[in-house]
């Protein structure tokens, strides 16, 4: 068919497909975990795990599509791809392998490229299956055990808003009584003031006073 040429033209040509691109990146990836791992110091096992499950995922994609995208490819194609793909499978599991034990990779050329049957790619698929399935059963109890905490840390804000609204409603009560007793104290010293001055007022009266009768005779001294 016109597309099957034009597909392998390209090939000739050197034009890559998504699948190559993607084949590409994924073995990109676990060759630089394999030289992680003849690194010293030992790289952190953590970050070679999380690169193992981005190329499972990869993986998956490209075992799904090898035979299907794009659509109506030549026999010559597929079989390229599943020598490919039985590369990648290699790879990985001899980087898993190597993370397991800890031993050193002896060279990346002495993997093994047989190709694989249908059964076989299947059984990886079922394997890789089975493996999200425990990862994202790991995930839903991470994500349970995190619920749990946010509830926790919500009754622990309710309780401390319920202690602030207390304390609100109590400041409230102290600061009303404050200004009461301000507001008396003030008329105190306001009428304090008042009966001062009036006895000053009368006692210079009273002085004003004996001394306009001393000084009409009124008072002999």
């Amino acid at each position: 068919p016109r597309k099957n040429k034009i597909m392998d033209k390209h090939k000739q040509k050197g034009i890559p497909t998504e699948w190559d691109n993607r084949y590409d990146n994924v073995h990109q990836l676990l060759l630089a975990q394999m030289t992680k791992l003849n690194s010293k110091p030992r790289p952190d096992d953590a970050e070679i795990t999380r690169a193992l499950s981005r190329s499972d995922v990869e993986i998956r994609w490209l075992q799904t599509n090898h035979c299907s995208f794009p659509s109506d490819i030549s026999q010559r194609e597929i079989s390229r791809r599943k020598q490919l793909l039985s590369k990648l499978l290699n790879e990985k599991a001899c980087v898993r392998s190597q993370l397991q034990d800890g031993s050193e990779l002896l060279s990346t050329p002495a993997l093994q490229t047989d190709p694989v049957d249908d059964d076989q790619l299947l059984q990886a698929q079922h394997d890789m299956l089975r493996e999200q399935d425990e990862h994202i059963d790991d995930l839903l109890k991470t994500t349970q055990r995190t619920k749990q905490l946010a509830g926790m840390i919500g009754q622990e804000l309710d309780e401390h808003q319920k202690l602030l609204s207390t304390l609100d409603a109590e400041i409230d009560t102290s600061t009303a009584g404050l200004r009461t007793q301000k507001r008396r104290v003030d008329k105190l010293m306001e009428y304090g003031s008042s009966k001062t001055l009036y006895c000053i007022i009368l006692t210079l009266f009273i002085a004003l006073l004996i001394v306009v009768l001393i000084a009409t005779g009124t008072i002999h001294m």
